[in-house]
């Protein structure tokens, strides 16, 4: 991976802004001393990404998707206490040492069917999709941080958006994965956000999981508060993570309530911003 400099358009802080709350606002699907674990599987890719941009710092090449695969091994250890039979186990990396200063009664079990996508030995790829994966588009969430990747093409980041879905999820979801990505990246950067959001609602609107979840956000308006709004919707469960990483994506910390920052699941965000910037958006 080549790393990436700064971006185009929009200052820096505000990227960032956008950034914390899309890695943040899922977490607002947990009560207030809670983690989310699926939450927490968006959180643990966004290290494996970081994971590679920091062996690419050194000049050493690495493969994407393996590294985000190592760190989704990391997230099953936690969620169910131990690696897969056979599978790799990689190091602790700094995110493990946060996640573990929360007890593991206090986090929301994954949907099962995604955590069985992790069980096996061989990661899930586009060229040999996941046998065990899901077919819920709960997982898409999985798939928005590629679209974070600043002087990326619109390709690379649908293809590591696919890559990372691809890891727990069945091949009937793919197109929607690099969908979803490159939906973030539009937000992202968007001067109007509400002209970009109307039209993404229309280009995507029968796309499984991010059709609905556009149009949940679109429903919540915005800016202020409209992550909250939006969780305490009746909305449906499966696609209710990704509209939130969406929501933040769209509005920034502005949409999220206030006192977000003292949940559990604040305090991997905000690392996480810290050294997306520090790799991602060189001084």
């Amino acid at each position: 991976m080549s790393l990436p400099t700064t971006p185009p358009s929009a200052s820096v802080d505000a990227f960032l802004d956008r950034a914390t709350a899309l890695w943040a606002a899922p977490g607002l699907a947990a009560a207030p001393d809670e983690l989310d674990a699926l939450h927490l599987l968006h959180l643990y890719l966004t290290d494996g990404l970081l994971e590679a941009l920091e062996w690419a710092n050194q000049g050493v090449g690495s493969d994407e998707a393996a590294c985000m695969w190592l760190a989704a091994l990391r997230w099953y250890r936690r969620t169910t206490g131990a690696f897969p039979s056979g599978a790799p186990q990689p190091l602790d990396r700094w995110i493990d040492e946060l996640v573990a200063e929360v007890p593991a009664e206090r986090t929301i079990p994954a949907p099962e069917e995604i955590e069985s996508a992790l069980a096996g030995v061989e990661m899930g790829s586009t060229s040999r999709p996941n046998a065990s994966g899901t077919a819920s588009t709960a997982a898409l969430v999985c798939a928005t941080v590629p679209g974070l990747l600043p002087h990326t093409p619109e390709v690379t980041a649908r293809h590591l958006g696919t890559d990372a879905a691809a890891l727990v999820v069945r091949r009937e979801l793919f197109e929607a994965a690099g969908a979803t990505a490159a939906t973030v990246r539009r937000l992202v950067w968007a001067r109007d956000t509400e002209t970009v959001l109307s039209e993404l609602q229309a280009e995507h609107r029968d796309v499984p999981g991010l059709g609905p979840a556009l149009a949940a956000v679109a429903a919540a308006g915005g800016p202020e508060g409209a992550a909250e709004r939006l969780a305490a919707s009746a909305g449906d469960a499966g696609t209710l993570g990704l509209a939130l990483a969406l929501v933040g994506a769209a509005h920034g910390t502005a949409a999220l309530p206030n006192g977000w920052g003292a949940r559990p699941a604040s305090a991997l965000a905000v690392e996480t911003a810290r050294r997306w910037r520090t790799l991602v958006l060189p001084a």
